[in-house]
């Protein structure tokens, strides 16, 4: 294994921004020393060593600024705390859900998002870190309570000394028993997809001239010649917006929309849905479809402290 420094530092309280899964603050507050690696050491610190000693774990982002120099530190801690193999997008460009594909498709262990979701990016902006665990799902709050906690009482990082990876091209490097794997950002995610929706139907209704451009779509289906259905996503594919002619389809409703339907026009759901899940605010349509779809419903708590 390559030689493991120590980097022996006080304990702070700057990390109480840890929130959903993660921790979301301005790029100047990660670009302090040992900011990030601070919080990658302190997860490490609350998760059981079988959870990652020796065990794969994923490593993407949104393509927002510092994700590359922030990838790089990342590694060197990961291969500090005995993680055997990080598979990372090029460029370490991830997006959220394809994160969650890969873990579940490449079995890893977790995997790290890096993003602050709909927060602007750039250096006088925000930067954001988040954790999914073995099924792709957020990391539950007794981890993230208990990274805050690790982080005002943390007296070392482990940091693997090694240099810098290519994230630029696809391959693998190897340095003893750790080994991190340049992948394809879109490849896994886009098989998923194939199997999830038709593609040729969604391609034969959005490549008419009147769908080319989101920011128009508005304009667009409340004019004259308005089509039947609109639709658009944000870039990193987990929000939407839907619109019949002349009329919003809210977000809250969309879902229920979309599960409605699911069965009959979506592939993957051609058996069935196994259940649905609202947040607490969102409108109670989700809970007559699976009412009348006769499927498990649950509720989702949400707070301000949720939101990165």
């Amino acid at each position: 294994m390559a030689i493991v420094r120590l980097l022996f530092l006080y304990p702070h309280s700057l990390h109480r921004a840890t929130l959903i899964a993660g921790a979301c603050r301005a790029v100047k507050v990660f670009q302090e020393e040992n900011y990030l690696a601070n919080w990658i050491q302190a997860l490490f610190n609350s998760l059981p060593p079988e959870d990652y000693v020796g065990k794969t774990l994923v490593l993407g982002g949104d393509g927002r600024y510092f994700n590359v120099e922030a990838a790089q530190i990342i590694i060197k801690v990961a291969a500090g705390n005995g993680v055997g193999k990080i598979l990372v997008g090029r460029h370490g460009l991830l997006s959220t859900p394809a994160v969650s594909a890969i873990i579940r498709k490449r079995k890893a262990s977790g995997g790290f998002v890096m993003s602050a979701s709909h927060n602007p990016g750039g250096p006088d902006n925000d930067w954001g870190i988040k954790f999914n665990y073995s099924s792709g799902q957020p990391a539950p709050e007794t981890i993230t309570d208990q990274i805050y906690g690790n982080t005002l009482s943390i007296s070392e990082i482990k940091t693997a000394d090694i240099p810098d990876v290519d994230l630029t091209a696809l391959g693998v490097t190897s340095y003893d028993d750790f080994t991190v794997e340049v992948i394809d950002p879109v490849s896994d995610y886009l098989e998923l997809m194939e199997n999830v929706f038709d593609f040729q139907l969604m391609k034969d209704l959005l490549s008419r001239p009147d769908f080319s451009y989101a920011k128009e779509l508005v304009f667009i289906m409340f004019g004259s010649r308005a089509p039947d259905f609109g639709a658009a996503s944000d870039g990193d594919g987990d929000r939407n917006m839907i619109l019949g002619k002349r009329f919003f389809v809210t977000p809250s409703d969309s879902v229920a929309m979309i599960a409605a339907n699911a069965q009959a026009a979506i592939p993957y759901f051609q058996s069935g849905l196994k259940g649905l899940a609202r947040s607490m605010p969102t409108s109670g349509a989700a809970d007559r479809v699976a009412e009348k779809l006769n499927v498990p419903f649950f509720e989702v708590l949400f707070s301000k402290n949720h939101m990165c």
